[in-house]
This record gives structure tokens, C-alpha cells and sequence, in this order.
């Protein structure tokens, strides 16, 4: 007769040991989105320079990440490693001022269902084309190089944001930007470091990348929540009918992925950093 099995054995099950990172994940997620919601009230109510509002975001987040990554301490960083990371820092200024616009444009569901739309061209053309396997091989050189990248963004973005400020926006509205301690601190805490570290975790422990359904599951909830506590023009129909769609196209583009991957010989421990397809800044 078989022995009942302890109550106490579970817990060394795989999915027992990830539900507190799972709740991180989502926890970090939320405030990243709220924070994007909270964003687009601010720019909508005031009129705010987007410009000039990223750059007041990303001055102290590259602060912040210089502080607590120290890029120039431990091992000296080659020009390889650097020179990547600041042309990558010019496309993460252009990349989050055009998403800025396009949020003060469209709105937050679009904007961040736009970001996986961009995530699925960012994995076939990584399957079609192939990338670089060892850009990022280990943990900490890959938290010091972005406290590189977004620093680089910052330096990139102060001639717009000081445009902006002298000249005022496109559209016709101030270059005064009211100061809003949750649209700034929110935007700064959770839209850029939080996230970071958030979704690194997930890539590292879950093996959860941000082109992915379970990541697009959880941001989507997000949405649906927040759509609601707000009081936005909101269609949970058409909503799930484009999340089904985006969904299925993200898990045919890494089937594609995947099956590219299982004809070529790889080392198993650099798995989950070959699975970081997405071009976008997180």
C-alpha cells in the first residue's frame, strides 16, 4: 500500500518556486501600464511637450541606473560593447518619441498592443535573419550596458526636449510642462526602471520574453482593468478579438523561431538569451 504523499513535497516543485516571481511579473506589469495610462491623462489634460516630458523622465532614470549598475566599475567595457550600446541609445531616443506621440495620439491600448505587433516583425525577422547569440551573455554586463543605452538616449533626446521648450510642440500646444508628481515619479519608477529589472527577471527565471502570448496575457488583464477603473472608450469585445489575433500571430512567429532553433546546435545554458528577440527598449 502506497503511502499518502506529503503535503510538504510541493513545494519543490518547479511551479510552487516560481508563483512568487510570477506575482512580481505581474505586479511590475500593472504599474508599468498604469503608468502609461497615468502618462497619457497627463499629456492629454495639459498639452505637454511629449519631447520634453521623456527627457525629464529618462534625465533621472539614466541617473539612477548609472548609480546602481556603476558601468565603470569591475571589468572595463571595450568599445565592442559600448559603441552598440549608444547607437542603440539613438534608436531608443527616436523609439520613445515617436511611442510617446503615438500615445498622446491614439491612447494606451493601441500604443502598447503596437509594441507587441512590433515584437512579432522583431522575432521573424530574428528567425528569417538571425542575430547575434553572445551580444548579451551575462547578467550584470547586460544591466551595465543599458545603464549605458539609456543614458546615451538621454544625451539624444536634450536638443528635441530643449527645442520643444524654446519653440514649443508641432501641435500647436505651450512648451510649459506642469509638474505632476505621479505622472513623473509613476512614469520614472515603473515605465522604465521597474519594468527593466521586472522583465529581465522574467527572461532569466521564467523564461517569459515580452514577444510572447503569456507576456501579451498578462499585459492584456492589465488593460482590461485599467480601461475600466478610468472609464475609457473601451470595447472588451474587440479588445479580446485583437489580443486572440496578436496572440496567435506571436506564438506562430516563435513557432517559426522555435523550429529554426531545433536544427542548429546550441549550448542549453544560453538558451533564455537567445530568446530575447524584441528589438523594442523595454
Amino acid at each position: 500500500m502506497m503511502s499518502p504523499k506529503p503535503i510538504g513535497d510541493d513545494r519543490g516543485s518547479p511551479n510552487f518556486r516560481h508563483t512568487p516571481l510570477q506575482i512580481i511579473h505581474v505586479i511590475g506589469n500593472f504599474f508599468r501600464i498604469w503608468s502609461v495610462y497615468s502618462m497619457y491623462r497627463y499629456l492629454t489634460q495639459t498639452g505637454a511637450s511629449v519631447g520634453l516630458f521623456i527627457f525629464c523622465c529618462l534625465l533621472p532614470s539614466s541617473l539612477l541606473f548609472l548609480a546602481m549598475q556603476r558601468p565603470w566599475k569591475g571589468r572595463p567595457l571595450s568599445s565592442q560593447q559600448v559603441v552598440p550600446s549608444i547607437i542603440n541609445g539613438v534608436i531608443t531616443a527616436l523609439y520613445f518619441s515617436m511611442w510617446g506621440k503615438g500615445l498622446k495620439s491614439c491612447g494606451p491600448v493601441r500604443t502598447i498592443l503596437a509594441e507587441y505587433a512590433g515584437a512579432v516583425l522583431g522575432v521573424l525577422s530574428a528567425a528569417l535573419y538571425g542575430q547575434g547569440k553572445h551580444l548579451w551573455k551575462k547578467n550584470q554586463l547586460k544591466r551595465r550596458l543599458h545603464a549605458v543605452t539609456i543614458t546615451s538616449a538621454t544625451c539624444f533626446l536634450f536638443p528635441v526636449a530643449m527645442w520643444d521648450f524654446i519653440t514649443g510642440s508641432t501641435s500647436g500646444s505651450t512648451s510649459q510642462l506642469p509638474f505632476s508628481a505621479w505622472a513623473f515619479g509613476s512614469f520614472i519608477l515603473f515605465g522604465v526602471i521597474l519594468i527593466f529589472y521586472v522583465d529581465s527577471i522574467a527572461e532569466e527565471r521564467l523564461h517569459m520574453v515580452f514577444s510572447s502570448p503569456r507576456h501579451l496575457m498578462v499585459a492584456g488583464g492589465c488593460m482590461i482593468i485599467l480601461e475600466i477603473f478610468y472609464q475609457m472608450d473601451f470595447s472588451l469585445p474587440g479588445f479580446l478579438i485583437c489580443c486572440l489575433i496578436l496572440g496567435f500571430g506571436i506564438y506562430e512567429a516563435t513557432a517559426l523561431e522555435r523550429s529554426k532553433k531545433g536544427t542548429e546546435h546550441f549550448d542549453p545554458s544560453e538558451e533564455m538569451f537567445e530568446d530575447m528577440k524584441s528589438p523594442l527598449p523595454t
